[in-house]
């Protein structure tokens, strides 16, 4: 085939087994639509369910900042602060990359580097949020790991940074994995490990951080209110999943390998 002659990207090998494919896993076939030639990444971000996930992540930092600036700051503050920018970094992380064509390879190249550069700033967020409750702890004295939000928040972190790693070597060093067929392989795997463990941990752990002591008394962060905030994350993400994403079909398997040339 031609660089010139590129299918559509709705089209397939076969009508039946394209829609199998690309069947989102709560919603309707219709609701996520794959992306059309000349159409912009920018429509990831809102496409079917995806305002619910945006509604959720700007309300969730709203929700502390408003709470961190009605309060006299100091520098812990900004762990919370960076925290819930991670949060929204990651929810359009993963968003920009859900509906993409799965025959078109130039779009997907183009939002395989948006949702790295995002998957990097989220990072970013995450690492200097910890690294300011260290600080924080270590001058004034404080424990570490006294209440089950900093427990689950020290798992989340290692396994945040693990997936990006994974994320970034497929992507970029699939060498490290003894080539691109072996780095094609665990795709599914690293999709899985996002949506299954590693978003509803984060989620988990935001919602734990209402009932320490420093977020219950001094932010007054209401639990029902984050609660609220990651119910519309999550019905705002998990609906556009696509089923063959999970499962790793040869076509996903063979675009992978195709986005990385």
């Amino acid at each position: 085939m031609s660089g010139n002659s590129l299918p559509s990207a709705r089209r397939g090998p076969s009508s039946s087994n394209y829609g199998a494919e690309n069947e989102p896993l709560i919603a309707r076939p219709g609701d996520v639509l794959v992306m059309t030639e000349g159409q912009s990444l920018a429509t990831n971000l809102i496409q079917g369910t995806a305002p619910l996930a945006q509604m959720g992540g700007l309300v969730l930092l709203l929700v502390v900042w408003a709470s961190v600036f009605m309060h006299k700051m100091i520098i812990f503050d900004g762990h919370p602060m960076l925290n819930s920018l991670g949060i929204l970094f990651a929810i359009e992380a993963v968003l920009v990359l859900q509906p993409t064509g799965l025959y078109n390879l130039v779009q997907k190249k183009r939002a395989a580097y948006v949702h790295a550069t995002l998957v990097l700033l989220a990072a970013a967020s995450f690492i200097s949020a910890v690294a300011i409750v260290i600080w924080h702890k270590q001058h004034s004295n404080i424990p570490h790991l006294e209440s089950i939000h900093s427990k689950f928040g020290l798992a989340t972190y290692i396994l945040i940074v693990l997936q990006a790693l994974v994320g970034f070597t497929q992507l970029f060093l699939p060498s490290v994995f003894g080539g691109e067929e072996n780095a094609k392989k665990i795709y599914k795997y690293h999709r899985l490990f996002g949506y299954a463990i590693v978003l509803p941990l984060l989620l988990i752990t935001v919602i734990l951080a209402t009932r320490t002591r420093y977020g219950e008394y001094v932010l007054k962060i209401k639990t029902w209110a984050v609660v609220l905030a990651a119910v519309a994350i999550v019905a705002g993400i998990y609906p556009r999943v696509k089923i063959s994403k999970l499962r790793g079909y040869r076509s996903d398997a063979g675009e992978v390998a195709a986005v990385r040339r």
